[in-house]
């Protein structure tokens, strides 16, 4: 086993390599349940949809990561505290991070 050497390590931890050919976006389903105590019934639950994508331009990386379609105990939100957190939820995504192979450059919300 050959032995490294301390600039090649630095050359090796520092350098992302992203192989993005045949990357498609991905979307997800997730359901967030909340129980209390010992129920065996969730009290709460929150449903919503994840996509998340990669497109790299000229060398640059663009990763986006959306939520959408909330769902609160399986219907729209109505309750102002469901409201609320749907509106929260909608000035922070969707996150975008771009980035070339050597270091992150920006995240935008």
């Amino acid at each position: 086993m050959e032995e490294l050497s301390k600039k090649e390590i630095q050359r090796r931890l520092n350098s992302i390599k992203v192989n993005h050919k045949g990357l498609n976006a991905r979307f997800f389903d997730v359901s967030i349940k909340y129980y209390s105590f010992e129920n065996s019934i969730p009290d709460k639950r929150i449903d919503y949809n994840l996509r998340s994508e990669l497109k790299v331009i000229s060398g640059l990386g663009e990763l986006t990561i959306s939520k959408n379609n909330f769902l609160f105990n399986g219907h729209e939100p109505d309750l102002i505290s469901e409201i609320i957190s749907n509106t929260i939820s909608k000035s922070i995504y969707p996150i975008v991070t771009k980035y070339n192979e050597k270091v992150f450059l920006q995240m935008k919300y």
